[in-house]
């Protein structure tokens, strides 16, 4: 059920930017020329598939039929495996867009020197488009120090989250690296640890700090924000962002970045406010640099050894 909810959320998200890219009032836009056709790419791995995914598919075509009936735009949305497949969609001009998590773009640039993909958007929160992740512990028995948490279990997400929990401790000048601290590791959803938190079957888990505003959502898991706290955080880097493709370009991209930019106060998108108001949050123009923090943190982390713990772990 916790996977579920994570693609539903996922999917709101994806669709509210989808609404945002495509549905442009009047039929004279750049993105509302008859035959014109919009590919979101989306990661959908097969652990996750099953009724989630199948809503998802439900709702995705519901809105393509509203979309082309309205606007006379074709939308397609392409699911794929892993964020590599999503990455090499979009270099090859099967999929036009996609939303990005900024380590996973990071690291698909530091490989991938000539690549087309490049930001089109970055999330803001309460004005910034930085934030940060923390480790997080439960308050009424959880650890006070990084030292009450040697031999115990942590949960995490993914690479990114298992390269950021290695800044924390790294950030405290801690003499261990998380590999040789923790008794046990677990790569989960961020929603399937926040339970595994609040029912004290990990100890710790690592979340970004935007992101429990959308965990206190989940009925199984609220009250949430009251019954965790933070022991420590890295420091505030770039926020998820939206990416384009070779063919999202000119005009079209401009068109885009325009009402995406108003998403969070356009009438149109009424019904997607709500995961804005979480975070007071909004879509806002990339700068020079977006996400060369992340790029930054993963040259450090290949030279730390950090993922060769992270691939070294995943196979024990």
């Amino acid at each position: 059920m916790a996977k579920q909810r994570t693609v539903k959320l996922f999917w709101a998200v994806c669709a509210a930017a989808l609404l945002a890219a495509l549905a442009a009032p009047g039929r004279n836009s750049a993105l509302a020329q008859n035959g014109q056709k919009v590919v979101f790419a989306i990661n959908m791995p097969i652990s996750l598939l099953g009724a989630g995914a199948s809503d998802i598919i439900s709702e995705f075509s519901d809105l393509k039929k509203a979309i082309r009936g309205k606007y006379h735009v074709t939308v397609d949305m392409k699911m794929y495996r892993d964020w590599n497949e999503v990455t090499r969609a979009l270099n090859s001009g099967q999929a036009d867009m996609a939303w990005l998590p900024p380590y996973q773009y990071a690291r698909h640039k530091a490989r991938n020197s000539n690549t087309a993909v490049t930001p089109i958007a970055v999330y803001q929160a309460a004005g910034k488009s930085a934030s940060q992740t923390c480790l997080y512990v439960s308050r009424d028995n959880g650890a006070r120090t990084l030292d009450h948490l040697i031999g115990k279990r942590v949960a995490f997400a993914d690479e990114g989250a298992w390269v950021v929990l290695n800044k924390i401790f790294e950030k405290q000048d801690y003499p261990f690296q998380p590999a040789d601290f923790f008794g046990s590791h677990e790569e989960i959803t961020r929603e399937s640890a926040a339970l595994a938190l609040v029912l004290h079957e990990v100890d710790a888990i690592v979340l970004e700090k935007n992101y429990a505003g959308y965990i206190e959502r989940d009925r199984n898991v609220r009250p949430f924000g009251s019954r965790v706290r933070a022991l420590a955080c890295a420091p505030a880097m770039t926020n998820a962002i939206m990416v384009s493709g070779k063919n999202l370009t000119g005009k079209k991209r401009e068109r885009v970045q325009t009402i995406l930019f108003a998403l969070h106060r356009d009438k149109a998108f009424a019904r997607f406010r709500e995961y804005f108001k979480i975070s007071d949050g909004r879509w806002a123009a990339p700068g020079k640099n977006t996400a060369g923090d992340w790029r930054d943190l993963y040259e450090e982390a290949l030279k730390k050894g950090w993922i060769k713990d992270y691939e070294r772990l995943g196979r024990e």
